[in-house]
């Protein structure tokens, strides 16, 4: 995350970072759980486009969009919190939606497809397959995010 001065967007830099490196560490724990555990014999490949790009799309996410939970102006509730955090999963889902259909024929021998049916296969298909623990662990991601910036400005 590149910050040009000290705030951005009413929000500091450092709180881009934290939501970025929290978000990105939820990303890399389900991530992690889906693809790793299963199978430890994932290739290089597989873990690039299971595990590192999901966990990237989630920093990104949450560094982009993710801040504005630490901000009490803008996040005033658990509501608000709950409505960021399902903004920032759907961003991290679109954007790891868009690197698999764009590395997917760059990285794999069969790499054929159409970036258009890739994505298309991704945004349904993957989307009805995974929500539920995108869901399961990216709205108590937020919550708790939310919990900490909460006790942080009452000290």
């Amino acid at each position: 995350m590149v910050c040009v001065n000290r705030t951005t967007h009413g929000t500091s830099c450092k709180n881009r970072w934290i939501a970025a490196l929290w978000f990105g560490g939820a990303g890399f724990v389900v991530a992690g759980l889906m693809f790793l555990i299963p199978s430890m014999e994932q290739g290089l490949v597989e873990t690039m486009l299971y595990v590192l790009a999901p966990s990237v799309a989630a920093f990104l996410a949450g560094g982009l969009f993710g801040n504005t939970i630490l901000d009490p102006a803008k996040t005033t509730n658990y509501w608000v919190a709950t409505i960021r955090g399902l903004a920032v999963i759907l961003i991290a889902f679109v954007l790891y939606a868009l690197s698999y259909a764009v590395s997917y024929p760059l990285l794999t021998p069969e790499g054929s497809s159409s970036f258009v049916g890739l994505l298309f296969a991704v945004l349904s298909v993957g989307l009805l397959s995974s929500a539920p623990l995108l869901v399961g662990v990216g709205i108590p991601a937020a919550l708790l995010l939310y919990t900490i910036a909460c006790q942080r400005m009452k000290k």
